[in-house]
């Protein structure tokens, strides 16, 4: 039997290289991890934010519609988000605006943490736009 050669270490290095932002929070709403994508996004220091609460990672953090946040509201509701369209703002008053999904981790049917991936709109729109993606198109009449 082959040995099995996925490790903790080579997802991680798997998730650090992710373009989106993935967050993975505990039971009791604290920050267990982020990638480099989500420190760039939402300004934030790994060393700073790994185990502190949501609530006080994102104290100055305002969603659209005053909507809870998507992990505090799985990690209470045991339910997932799936791509949302969400819409936030920084401390410095920068916007966000990114496509989210969150997850429970359930154990034995219990939440025992949430994970979360979101896609900055703003900066895939720029990405695609500098890869010529909105190029015009020519349309040609058909002929017969």
């Amino acid at each position: 039997m082959k040995e099995n050669i996925i490790t903790k270490e080579l997802l991680i290095d798997i998730i650090e290289h992710f373009y989106a932002a993935v967050y993975i929070i505990d039971e009791k709403g604290n920050m267990l991890y982020l990638n480099r994508a989500a420190e760039v996004m939402d300004q934030l220091e790994r060393e700073k934010v790994i185990g502190k609460n949501l609530a006080e990672i994102y104290s100055n953090t305002v969603f659209q519609d005053n909507m809870n946040s998507p992990c505090l509201d799985s990690l209470e509701t045991g339910k997932p988000h799936i791509q949302e369209n969400l819409e936030w703002y920084l401390a410095d008053g920068t916007r966000v605006n990114a496509i989210t999904s969150t997850y429970p981790l359930l154990e034995n049917g219990e939440t025992k943490g949430v994970y979360a991936i979101s896609e900055d709109v703003d900066k895939l729109r720029k990405h695609l736009i500098k890869q010529g993606a909105f190029h015009t198109k020519k349309i040609l009449p058909l002929t017969q």
